[in-house]
């Protein structure tokens, strides 16, 4: 019937999905090609190119590493015209997800014709006008969203993101028109890029039970194309390294160490946070000057 048509139409568009929609559009049927898989010494990393999903993306390509604290997820996206990239994540917690980083918030509405003006083009797209109870916000640094059932997220900041969060499911639901229904009940986080022709996202993701480890969250920045982030963990201060760029990287961590990475994807190095003794290394050497 009608409404299971338009049940469809969210469930198999890519919004439906924890990934990243560009242009509002749904993903065609292509497979991600993976490029390295390595798990080792208890750290797993995966690296997929998805570029034939959106025939416009010259690079769609996301990177997982993963610790048994958390997981880094990182999102390359790069195209030769302009593009909007929604990062989007998905929870099945009723509760509604806190954000913390994200400014300027606007009031959330139940009524399309309003929320409409907070989707923004994506409104056109039958997929997202099945999202209720749309709100949003705009971080510009550093932000974090705690979806209340031992999931927590944090985002390295770019300018300009702006964060969108709606329910995705519920019982029937009539506004004008529109006729919408859908089985779950769970909630969304959008961010979304406008107009870039190159972003990144870089999250990480956390599963906790009575209260978050992760203390900290940083990236140091290098010159060539790598991603450094130094963690506070527990008792632990771990270097993770991203190495798209496959050279050898040498960069300092404090005024007595750094760190020597080998021309390999990933490395990874765990010290101890207040004596600073290195308790696990891969790809990678601790030197002290």
């Amino acid at each position: 019937d009608g409404r299971s048509l338009i049940g469809r139409d969210y469930a198999t568009h890519t919004l439906s999905s924890s990934t990243v929609v560009i242009d509002f559009k749904k993903q065609s049927a292509a497979s991600a090609k993976i490029l390295r898989s390595v798990c080792k010494q208890g750290i797993t990393f995966l690296d997929l190119d998805g570029s034939d999903a959106y025939p416009s993306m010259k690079n769609y390509r996301r990177t997982f590493f993963m610790t048994d604290d958390y997981l880094l997820d990182i999102f390359t996206l790069k195209a030769d015209s302009p593009f909007t990239a929604d990062w989007v994540m998905h929870s099945e917690s009723a509760k509604i997800p806190t954000l913390t980083g994200a400014t300027a918030p606007e009031n959330s509405y139940e009524i399309k014709d309003i929320a409409r003006s907070f989707l923004g083009a994506s409104y056109r797209e039958p997929a997202y006008r099945l999202l209720d109870d749309v709100a949003s916000q705009l971080a510009t640094a550093q932000w974090g969203c705690d979806f209340g059932n031992g999931l927590r997220t944090i985002m390295l900041g770019q300018s300009d993101t702006r964060i969108l969060t709606a329910k995705d499911g519920g019982d029937i639901a009539s506004t004008g028109e529109i006729t919408h229904y859908r089985t779950t009940d769970g909630n969304l986080i959008v961010a979304r890029r406008t107009n870039v022709k190159e972003t990144r996202f870089a999250a990480l993701h956390e599963i906790y039970d009575s209260a978050p480890k992760v203390k900290s969250l940083v990236r140091l920045e290098i010159e060539k194309d790598a991603l450094v982030f130094e963690i506070s963990v527990g008792e632990y201060l771990d270097y993770a390294v991203i190495n798209f760029s496959l050279e050898p990287l040498d960069f300092n961590i404090n005024k007595r160490q750094s760190i020597k990475v080998s021309p390999e994807p990933f490395a990874f190095l765990r010290l101890h946070r207040e004596s600073g003794v290195l308790l696990q290394n891969l790809n990678a050497e601790l030197t002290e000057e």
